[in-house]
């Protein structure tokens, strides 16, 4: 019954979509397939699970766009926009979940980092080229957001999960700027001096690499989560539309999520900028974590819950 109306649901959703969310639709899958694959090389060919050169990079990038194209392709019916609004939106995700996807798996099967690396001229096009769709794509989410701030007509719950999703894409976004700023993922307080020499054109070749053993506060966490804002939550929101739950009560348990991932990536953002390590935490910050983690999984699993019982239930 549960699998019989969920893939009901899946194909009505289809069946009413627009061109361009079938677009977004088509090209989110075909990079899960392409996440898959390169799992299945990474297997195959004994590639390493981390480091610059691991096809590891090629299945994170597929997974984020893959699920940041379904994610945009969900909120596109509910948005009151302009044409130009829409597809600056549209061509903003697809763009970056397209190129940043091919840019980092060609540098992998290159075998030479995609992030940088201005080893080559070839090398610092790349990596210029992805920090360009990563801006565009940021535009993008801000256009977003703005429409978001327009349309009067969305359920309470789905409101929140949207704006709230989309503003942790931002925060995903400019994370990501800063690991750029920061050239590395691992921030050690010298933010002034790195600033310094962007400004005064000798980035080319000013990257290193982390020093081995090196210890500070960790901003990719920070752009992870930020990057799948629109995928995390609004799933419970859209979810719990099947449910007879009230609009207040499917409120009430999209707010859990919402509060949860925020907690976190405060928390993190904190730990961060005190430059500590993302396994030591400290008490107070690693309480603010477990809370955090604690109440967005009860909003998901009220969410599991109440889906499944209505999807479970008999039709009439």
């Amino acid at each position: 019954m549960f699998t019989h109306r969920f893939l009901g649901t899946l194909d009505a959703y289809w069946q009413t979509s627009t061109t361009s969310q079938r677009i977004l639709f088509i090209t989110g899958t075909i990079l899960m397939v392409w996440m898959l694959a390169h799992g299945m090389a990474m297997f195959v060919l004994d590639s390493p699970l981390d480091g610059p050169v691991s096809l590891r990079k090629a299945m994170t990038f597929a997974e984020t766009g893959w699920l940041m194209c379904w994610a945009t392709g969900f909120v596109l019916p509910y948005l009151q926009t302009r044409r130009w609004q829409r597809w600056v939106i549209i061509m903003g995700v697809l763009q970056f979940a397209i190129v940043e996807t091919f840019l980092v798996s060609l540098q992998a099967w290159r075998g030479v980092p995609s992030h940088y690396n201005f080893a080559t001229p070839f090398d610092s096009v790349v990596f210029s080229v992805m920090g360009i769709g990563a801006l565009l794509y940021l535009v993008g989410m801000i256009v977003l957001l703005v429409t978001l701030f327009g349309t009067n007509t969305l359920p309470p719950s789905l409101r929140l999960a949207f704006r709230s999703g989309t503003v942790l894409m931002i925060i995903g976004g400019l994370s990501g700027y800063f690991m750029m700023m920061n050239l590395g993922s691992l921030y050690q307080g010298d933010t002034a001096q790195t600033l310094a020499t962007i400004t005064s054109g000798e980035i080319i070749g000013a990257y290193q690499g982390t020093a081995e053993g090196a210890t500070g506060g960790n901003i990719l966490i920070i752009h992870a989560l930020g990057v799948h804002g629109l995928s995390l939550a609004p799933l419970a929101a859209w979810l719990l539309t099947y449910t007879s739950l009230t609009d207040r009560r499917q409120q009430h348990i999209t707010a859990l999520v919402v509060w949860g991932l925020f907690g976190l990536i405060t928390v993190l953002t904190i730990q961060m900028l005190q430059l500590r390590p993302l396994v030591m935490p400290g008490l107070m910050l690693g309480g603010f974590i477990a809370v955090s983690l604690a109440v967005l999984g009860l909003g998901y699993v009220l969410t599991a819950w109440y889906t499944l019982r209505a999807w479970q239930a008999p039709t009439t």
